[in-house]
């Protein structure tokens, strides 16, 4: 079980020093920070079926149900503290992700004894308010210093259609995109990386920092690959820009994948970032 799923939380994060963020955005990043609040002054069960989106899929480390995860849980003194370093939103202004740091301490008054990044996919309901979609972190030694926040937001002028046979063609064309990354991994891990990843594309592994930037991903990744991967579940934002992909790696390292997606140039699906969720060796 990641450190991230512990009952317990504070909320480590400040709006000092924040860019000038557009609404749309700002708005995703203070419900980041609102969920994590909520969780320190009330308790991780509550703060978490206050903002889970009914179905929300979490990794534990493989994919279960966030609500009935939590509905069987109690308040507990332990400490998880978190904040958003990287925020991105679609163009239709109700589907995004954040991601950054975490630290986990056995009560309050103790120091921190586990480290490790978050990643949560965000929705936003018409007339409702953000719920976490998905969410899934990895474990990593302690980070020299936390980066300052930073966020993009789209300006595709949404043309695509959101009728259902609209979102049906766009979740299966990220679906596609997702099948052809498989192909190339299996050829090659850096390769994959390097074809289907965008410039600013994150990497997230267990036991490892964060690796950001195509070159470092490529580099990072490495010429291994293999496995047979298969998507379980995707979703796309109403604009068509911006969407996630989950599902399972097998041998030679069996892990759970989430992958988020951005529509590049030429209306192109490239990865954003991808993170995975370890196989736990013996299940």
């Amino acid at each position: 079980m990641h450190p991230w799923f512990l009952i317990g939380a504070m909320l480590m994060s400040t709006t000092a020093g924040d860019p000038a963020m557009p609404p749309p955005v700002a708005s995703l990043v203070e419900a980041e920070r609102a969920f994590a609040k909520m969780a320190e002054t009330v308790s991780v069960r509550d703060a978490f079926l206050a903002n889970l989106a009914d179905g929300a899929l979490l990794f534990n480390p493989g994919p279960v149900d966030g609500r009935a995860l939590y509905e069987g849980r109690a308040p507990s003194a332990v400490l998880l503290a978190w904040q958003p370093v990287y925020a991105e939103i679609a163009a239709s202004a109700d589907f995004g992700f954040t991601t950054g740091p975490w630290s986990f301490s056995p009560d309050r008054e103790s120091d921190p004894v586990a480290f490790g990044h978050f990643v949560s996919v965000w929705k936003k309901p018409a007339g409702g308010s953000w719920k976490v979609a998905v969410d899934i972190g990895i474990g990593h030694e302690r980070m020299p210093a936390t980066p300052a926040l930073t966020f993009r937001t789209s300006d595709d002028p949404d043309p695509w259609p959101r009728d259902a046979a609209g979102m049906a063609e766009k979740r299966a064309g990220l679906l596609a995109a997702d099948a052809a990354f498989a192909e190339a991994f299996a050829r090659g891990a850096a390769g994959a990386f390097g074809a289907w990843g965008a410039p600013d594309v994150r990497r997230y592994r267990d036991g490892a920092a964060p690796v950001l930037g195509r070159a470092a991903v490529m580099a990072a990744a490495g010429a291994g690959g293999g496995g047979v991967m298969r998507a379980t579940d995707a979703d796309v934002a109403p604009s068509g820009d911006l969407g996630y992909t989950a599902g399972y790696r097998g041998a030679p390292v069996a892990a759970y994948y989430v992958r988020i997606w951005r529509l590049e140039e030429n209306r192109v699906w490239k990865v954003v970032l991808d993170i995975e969720s370890a196989v736990p060796e013996g299940d």
